[in-house]
């Protein structure tokens, strides 16, 4: 009986982690993220983005649920999509207050704009859905088409060592549609960062296919919260092809134990908008 080594076991990556290295291309803010020991500072921003991406958690999942009750149109029409957002901000401040006071104060400070905004954005969906509904089509796929699949989707891949999870997963037929919320409150920042972004959402497609073979991710939706501003793009073949080599760079780069180089030129730029950026300046070009 012959017996087989099975391939060394890969150390896991985070999707986030393939961000930082799309973002800075030297791979400085990976390296330095991951062999070292910057300091953590949980600022508001990061607050902020923890708080809405929870309310907007529970919210989907009630929407979902009122829109699943609705058999006709006087039904649809009348789905009382506020009390579901009054809902999802108080089940929010419900679970926060008592494990983070900083999540529960930082959740009763917005939630007069994020009400607003979310107010606007149910508006929306339900016009959209209304439509739908005129037009003949089943409320199970409008329903598949208007609200997220899944919400906080867990994915990875042993064999290619990298995991995360996805904000929202929508599903229509063999389709999937990975969506990731982005909470900037600087629009600069907010575009400086949109590539990487992408390269994040690339990802997801990648590993929401590998989760569920039997369909197919090749679009993503970037949607930046502020200014209810969404990026629906394309993910074709050669783009995951070339995120895996990505991957493939970035773990190399971390085998090294010189600090790579800052950014120079046009992409120095990014330095002013990179949260590590304090962090980054104390290490000189050539220590180990």
């Amino acid at each position: 009986m012959s017996l087989t080594k099975s391939a060394p076991r890969l150390e896991t990556l985070s999707v986030t982690d393939m961000v930082s290295y799309r973002y800075c291309p030297t791979g400085r803010l990976l390296w330095l993220q991951k062999m070292t020991k910057p300091p953590f500072q949980q600022n508001f921003g990061m607050l902020r983005g923890t708080n809405e991406h929870e309310v907007r958690r529970l919210l989907a999942d009630s929407i979902r649920s009122e829109y699943q009750s609705c058999e006709n149109l006087n039904m649809l029409v009348n789905v009382d999509y506020k009390s579901c957002i009054e809902g999802a901000i108080d089940d929010g401040l419900k679970l926060g207050r008592p494990v983070s006071p900083k999540f529960y104060l930082g959740l009763v400070q917005m939630r007069p704009e994020l009400h607003y905004r979310l107010v606007i954005e149910e508006s929306e969906r339900l016009a959209k859905a209304t439509s739908m509904l005129k037009q003949g089509k089943e409320m199970d796929e409008i329903i598949s088409k208007l609200i997220p699949w899944q919400t906080e989707t867990g994915v990875g891949s042993n064999e290619l060592g990298i995991r995360g999870i996805i904000d929202q997963l929508y599903k229509n037929g063999d389709k999937l549609i990975p969506l990731d919320f982005k909470t900037h409150t600087n629009k600069f920042a907010a575009y400086i960062w949109t590539e990487a972004y992408k390269e994040q959402l690339l990802w997801y497609a990648i590993l929401a296919e590998m989760k569920y073979p039997r369909a197919k991710a090749d679009s993503a939706i970037l949607e930046f919260t502020e200014n209810h501003h969404q990026e629906k793009f394309r993910i074709t073949k050669k783009d995951k092809e070339d995120a895996k080599e990505r991957l493939k760079e970035a773990r190399m780069l971390l085998k090294i134990r010189q600090v790579p180089p800052k950014l120079t030129g046009s992409d120095e730029i990014k330095c002013s908008k990179c949260y590590l950026k304090e962090h980054c300046s104390a290490f000189e070009e050539d220590d180990e």
